[in-house]
């Protein structure tokens, strides 16, 4: 059995067929896994200190930490796009040529709803399915936006 996978948002034309093997299943799995990861550590960088309590060497210090987080949430961050990009590249078995045109194509953000697409359709969701769930949660969003 395959699925026709959609690649109008990559800037590729006509559909792609894939078969869902359990590998492939497990590499998706995995990638979200990744990327919901990714986004709960970047939440988890805020922390309020009293700096005008703090000696000039303290403040060095804490500025410090803070660069050496921020670099380590870059590194985690580019090896996360690195691996959504070679789990698209590598599902859909692109050319160099389609593969270049993806990450010339797409944002971030556009990427990673094109992951979630692609995962769901490798799980076993229909185009239906996914559509149904997405104004599910555009519906849900509003509520929320509203109520704020």
């Amino acid at each position: 059995m395959t699925i026709k996978i959609n690649t109008k948002l990559l800037g590729i034309k006509g559909p792609i067929e894939i078969k869902p093997t359990v590998g492939l299943t497990e590499e998706a799995t995995n990638i979200m896994i990744e990327m919901l990861e990714s986004e709960v550590q970047s939440d988890n960088y805020s922390k309020d200190i009293d700096e005008e309590n703090l000696s000039e060497e303290e403040r060095q210090k804490i500025e410090q930490d803070n660069l050496k987080k921020m670099l380590e949430e870059a590194k985690k961050s580019q090896a996360t796009l690195n691996h959504m990009l070679d789990f698209i590249g590598t599902t859909l078995k692109l050319t160099e040529a389609q593969f270049k045109k993806v990450k010339n194509t797409i944002s971030e953000n556009e990427l990673g709803q094109y992951i979630a697409y692609l995962v769901q359709r490798i799980q076993g969701m229909s185009e239906e399915q996914i559509k149904l769930n997405q104004e599910v949660e555009i519906k849900k969003r509003k509520e929320q936006d509203s109520k704020k």
